[in-house]
């Protein structure tokens, strides 16, 4: 009796192998996509695995590098192809994590440095920025907050000293400045404020020591300046830099970081 249900259960094993095996790979008749599938590097390693049904993939899906370890992580949704990602080191850390509608970054998406701390997030829908990004101090404390609305910055974009203390609070309307902007001293003290219309420079802008006393006025006409000198020109080219940065990460870039770690989904 014994041996008789040890030979049953080897039988019901080698069914199941043998189901599995079958199924790797398959086209049905409609050339969709069925079952499991994987693919292999050259040296013998698995470059992915995941299931498809009707040619849509489900469930977790996994690409590794040729070394064999894992690189991404794709879990879809069963009812449409919306993914949650999650992107790894090659020594297992998670270093970047979000969702995928279809092909296209959406909703939020969160990246780590080499020590697990998270760096930056923003935010996406369908494959374009809207909602707010963040940047982060090593410390965990807030570098930048910018608003998004389809795409472009729109709403108060605020940067931070790591003290804490505000550094700029600068006002956007559809991807340009707009109204008030204020710079800030590490002690909280103001040290440049003035106003911009459609992305020009316009009225008087006050420049302030750091023990907050006035220093200078410069007057501005649609971004011309009624009384042009060294400082004007100085505080332009800062200014420039500081917008051209603004919602972008230096060191590292998105697509740097992932490419750092060998992980591109697609």
């Amino acid at each position: 009796m014994l041996l008789l249900s040890a030979v049953s259960l080897l039988i019901s094993f080698a069914d199941l192998a043998f189901g599995q095996n079958d199924t790797i790979n398959q086209i049905d008749k409609l050339n969709r996509k069925q079952g499991y599938w994987t693919k292999s590097y050259p040296n013998g390693k698995k470059a992915y695995e995941g299931r498809f049904k009707d040619d849509m993939p489900i469930g977790e899906f996994k690409r590794f590098r040729e070394d064999g370890t894992l690189k991404v992580a794709l879990n879809y949704n069963s009812t449409n192809n919306y993914s949650k990602a999650t992107f790894y080191t090659s020594d297992g850390k998670v270093v970047a994590e979000g969702f995928y509608s279809e092909k296209n970054k959406d909703s939020l998406w969160q990246y780590y440095n080499a020590n697990s701390t998270l760096v930056y997030e923003e935010r996406y829908v369908k494959g374009v920025k809207h909602g707010r990004y963040k940047q982060y101090y090593e410390n965990g404390k807030t570098m930048e907050t910018i608003p998004y609305i389809n795409g472009k910055i729109d709403g108060v974009m605020v940067q931070f000293h790591a003290n804490g203390l505000n550094k700029a609070i600068v006002n956007f309307s559809n991807g340009q400045q707009d109204g008030s902007i204020k710079l800030f001293y590490d002690n909280g003290k103001v040290r440049i404020e003035g106003n911009y219309l459609n992305g020009l420079k316009n009225g008087e802008w006050k420049f302030y020591d750091a023990d907050g006393k006035l220093t200078d006025k410069i007057n501005y006409n649609k971004g011309i300046p009624e009384n042009y000198n060294k400082l004007a020109e100085r505080e332009n080219k800062e200014l420039e830099l500081m917008f051209r940065n603004a919602g972008r990460i230096q060191e590292p870039t998105t697509e740097s970081l992932l490419e750092s770690v060998g992980a591109r989904p697609y």
